[in-house]
C-alpha cells in the first residue's frame, strides 16, 4: 500500500513538472514573439506615431502595445527563483513583506492580465461609434457586452495569491481558497467565465457586423462612382479605398474625438 501511494505521488509530481514545462515553453514562445515584433516594428512606430501629435488613438495604441510588452517582461522575470529576504523581528518582517519581490511580480502579472481588456473595450467601442455614424447606443451595447471579460477577471482576483515555490514552479500565482471554499467558488467562477466569454463573442460579432456593414457601404459607393474594386480588396485594405471615396469620413477629427 505504501509503495502504491509513493508511486501515485511520484506520478503526480511528474505530471505537474510536465505540465509546467509545456506551460513555460508556451509562455516563452509568446514572449519571444512579442519582443521580436516590438524590435522589428519599433522604427515604424517612431516614424508613424511618436513624431505625430498625441491623440486618443495614439494613447490607445501605446496602452495596447506596451501593456503587452510589460506583461511579457513580468512573465519572463517570474521564471527565475525569487529569494525572499530573511525576516527577523516584527518591524523588519513588515518591511520585507511590503517589498516581497514575488508578491509584487505576482500581483503585477494579475493586474496586467486585466488592464488590456479595458483597452480593447475602449477601442472596440470607439470603432463602432465611428463606423456607425456616432451612434452611442450601438457603441454602449458593445461596451457593455465586452465588459464581461473585465468583470470575470476582476471577480477572480480575490481567489488568486502569488506564492514563491520551489523550482520549477518558482514565482507562481496560486489559489488562495480553502478546500471548503474551492468547489463552490470554482463553480461560480466557471459560470462567470462562461457568461463573459459569451458576451465577449457577442461584442466581437457586433464589431465585425458593423465593420462589414460599413465596408459594404463603401463598396456600394465605389460601384456608384464606377470605381472597379472587389469586396475582398476593401477588406484587405481595411477601408483604405474609403479614404479616397469619402475623405471627409476619415479626415474629420470630430468623428473620433
Amino acid at each position: 500500500m505504501a509503495s502504491s501511494l509513493t508511486i501515485t505521488e511520484a506520478e503526480k509530481i511528474i505530471a505537474n513538472y510536465a505540465f509546467f514545462f509545456l506551460d513555460d515553453c508556451a509562455n516563452w514562445a509568446e514572449s519571444a514573439v512579442v519582443f521580436y515584433e516590438y524590435v522589428i516594428s519599433f522604427d515604424d512606430e517612431v516614424r508613424l506615431v511618436w513624431r505625430r501629435k498625441i491623440t486618443g488613438a495614439s494613447v490607445i495604441f501605446f496602452l495596447n502595445r506596451y501593456l503587452l510588452v510589460l506583461q511579457s517582461v513580468i512573465t519572463v522575470a517570474s521564471y527565475w527563483p525569487v529569494s525572499n529576504p530573511q525576516r527577523v523581528g516584527p518591524i523588519r518582517r513588515r518591511a520585507h513583506r511590503a517589498h516581497d519581490r514575488c508578491r509584487v511580480l505576482g500581483w503585477l502579472d494579475l493586474l496586467f492580465n486585466v488592464f488590456p481588456y479595458f483597452v480593447w473595450n475602449v477601442f472596440s467601442m470607439l470603432r463602432v461609434y465611428a463606423l456607425s455614424g456616432r451612434d452611442w447606443r450601438l457603441a454602449s451595447l458593445v461596451c457593455l457586452l465586452m465588459a464581461g471579460s473585465v468583470v470575470a477577471n476582476v471577480y477572480n482576483l480575490p481567489t488568486q495569491r502569488p506564492d514563491n515555490m520551489p523550482p520549477p514552479y518558482n514565482c507562481e500565482v496560486d489559489n488562495a481558497l480553502t478546500v471548503a471554499q474551492h468547489t463552490i467558488v470554482e463553480l461560480t467562477c466557471a459560470a462567470v467565465v462562461l457568461l463573459s466569454r459569451c458576451t465577449l463573442i457577442a461584442g466581437d460579432a457586433t464589431v465585425l457586423g458593423v465593420t462589414w456593414w460599413k465596408t459594404w457601404s463603401i463598396k456600394k459607393a465605389a460601384d456608384a462612382a464606377r470605381i472597379s474594386t472587389s469586396l475582398v480588396d476593401l477588406l484587405l485594405r481595411d477601408g483604405t479605398l474609403g479614404t479616397v471615396i469619402h475623405p471627409d469620413v476619415h479626415t474629420d477629427p470630430k468623428r473620433y474625438s
